[in-house]
């Protein structure tokens, strides 16, 4: 074959790629499912959840839609029902996301441990599922999660990451210092972690709330956002406990509460595309959002901001042939700890967690034709990424 025809081959190849990638790129249908987990540890608690999860099509247990979907384990507020949450399932499930909500600690008198351990607890579940012929969620869960939470429920997700390393990342929203202390447990979290905040917020107010929790995260990239006038019950829908409680004490709200929603989902979505997908332009995203808006303030100290894109053949590493099809080899002089390929949508499709010295070979005919992302981490933990394409 011609060198002309081969790139003539390789563009149409690329452009047919993109053509399928757009046309699939639509947003997920939402699915709904009530199940109850069983936590043997603890007597043999029951934790019933509301998975919203995507689909094909919207309704009641059908079918999860093709392909495996990050977890975000959700904890609610103090006496707030679950169904305040929808505005995230509403913008997190379409975007590829199975969004778990536990139902538990809903009274008066909580145990903030235990609803830790419940978001804990649905991680390791639902992974279980996904690897259950049997379950409705079978090869549809990733590996890649986060906790999160609002109010109460922010800070059970700081112990819940402090306390499980099943866990990947955390987020929360107006999170609220518990007992035990989610301030003292962020010490211990060294995951990716991204703080909201509202800067009118009374119930929860950042200076003795969200601030020193970041102050204390050990995270190598942590992020602290206080949306400009945002209250903290605006995080979720209307909740009428919630709002009584805030407007008790005085809040000085001054944006709407679906003003407040859309800069939180502005910022939140592109973070978890970076860090739970793998999406390198999403942090790019993330950090331009984050210096030009005017919505909001913020503090950031992150080490990393992760994987390097390269082209193929430099740092000493080059990917060939190029476009592959039943093979891929990757050439170099190092040793590697990790090498994982990725689609576009950030789903992880190969693994290899075995150390390993470059140049490798792998077989790649049961990858479907399309752009792929190839994730190597060094054994020094350099990280580096390069596209490939398969036709």
């Amino acid at each position: 074959m011609s060198s002309n025809y081969r790139y003539i081959l390789f563009l149409s190849v690329f452009v047919f790629v993109l053509c399928i990638k757009t046309a699939n790129c639509q947003p997920y249908q939402i699915g709904h499912v009530t199940i109850s987990f069983t936590d043997t540890s603890r007597n043999d608690r029951q934790i019933p959840v509301e998975v919203y999860y995507p689909a094909q099509a919207a309704g009641e247990e059908v079918p999860v839609a093709p392909g495996q979907f990050p977890v975000l384990s959700f904890g609610h507020g103090f006496v707030m029902d679950v169904g305040s949450y929808t505005n995230f399932s509403n913008m997190l499930v379409p975007e590829g996301f199975i969004f778990a909500l536990s139902n538990t600690e809903t009274g008066f008198s909580p145990n903030h441990l235990d609803l830790a351990l419940d978001l804990a607890l649905i991680l390791h579940a639902l992974g279980e599922e996904g690897n259950d012929p049997g379950s409705l969620f079978y090869g549809a869960v990733a590996l890649e999660n986060a906790v999160m939470g609002h109010s109460m429920g922010g800070g059970a997700s700081m112990l819940a990451a402090a306390g499980d390393t099943i866990v990947k990342a955390v987020a929360n929203f107006a999170a609220a210092n518990t007992t035990p202390s989610a301030i003292s447990a962020a010490a211990e979290i060294t995951i990716p972690a991204l703080l909201f905040s509202g800067s009118g917020d009374c119930v929860t107010p950042p200076s003795a709330h969200q601030e020193p929790m970041y102050d204390s995260l050990a995270s190598g990239c942590k992020t602290w956002i206080s949306i400009t006038g945002g209250g903290h019950c605006y995080f979720a829908n209307e909740n009428f406990l919630c709002t009584f409680g805030e407007n008790s004490c005085g809040p000085n709200v001054t944006i709407t509460r679906e003003e407040q929603q859309d800069a939180v989902f502005d910022f939140l979505l592109p973070w978890l595309d970076y860090h739970l997908k793998g999406e390198q332009q999403a942090w790019e995203v993330f950090t331009d959002s984050l210096a030009s808006s005017e919505r909001i303030t913020y503090e950031q100290d992150c080490e990393s901001t992760g994987i390097q894109r390269i082209d193929t053949g430099s740092s000493g590493i080059r990917i060939y042939p190029v476009p592959f099809k039943d093979y891929l080899n990757i050439e170099g002089d190092r040793m590697i700890s990790k090498l994982y390929i990725c689609d576009l949508a950030g789903r992880k499709v190969y693994e290899n967690a075995e150390n390993c010295r470059l140049p490798i070979t792998m077989r790649t005919q049961g990858l479907y034709p399309g752009i792929y992302q190839i994730m190597i981490i060094s054994s020094s933990g350099e990280q580096i990424g390069m596209l490939g394409i398969k036709y």
